[in-house]
């Protein structure tokens, strides 16, 4: 494994907290606790092996957007820890002026402010994309700025 890179994504899911998991003793609740357990041997283990030659030991990444729920073990074991914060008001109604090309630039603007309230990721306003690209064509035409907040606002309530 020396001279890999391992890429995690979602690790929230993989290493959750063990202070949220005590109140609960089901069977995933266990299976979790074990396989965060053995997570961090194994972890503990690349640390410690000793490599070949110029062999370098694999780099560990992991990926979240949930950091906070993280378990401890895991957080004390990041030695760089880089954070990639959310887009602000003007690069959401940048990529709003790129897929709302038809909308003004005072709703272009609108839509990046209300984006930024709201503290979307590019993955939710894909899924606002997509849903009004599907209702662009059923309707056969381009959709207005008052199609856009409903589906702005179902995805605040899906938050």
């Amino acid at each position: 494994l020396w001279k890999a890179i391992v890429f995690i994504d979602e690790a929230e899911t993989l290493f959750p907290s063990r202070q949220r998991l005590a109140d609960y003793n089901s069977v995933e609740v266990r299976s979790h606790k074990a396989m965060l357990n053995s997570f961090l041997q194994w972890s503990q283990g690349l640390r410690t092996k000793a490599y070949p030659g110029d062999a370098q030991p694999p780099i560990l990444c992991l990926g979240t957007n949930l950091r906070d729920r993280l378990d401890d073990a895991v957080l004390d074991r990041i030695k760089l820890d880089i954070s990639f914060p959310l887009p602000d008001g003007r690069q959401y109604s940048g990529w709003w002026r790129l897929y709302a090309a038809q909308l003004s630039d005072l709703e272009i603007i609108a839509l990046g402010c209300l984006c930024s309230f709201f503290m979307f990721s590019f993955r939710d306003l894909e899924k606002i994309r997509d849903e009004l690209v599907w209702l662009r064509t059923e309707r056969s035409s381009p959709c207005s700025f008052l199609h856009y907040v409903p589906h702005v606002w179902e995805r605040v309530r899906m938050k």
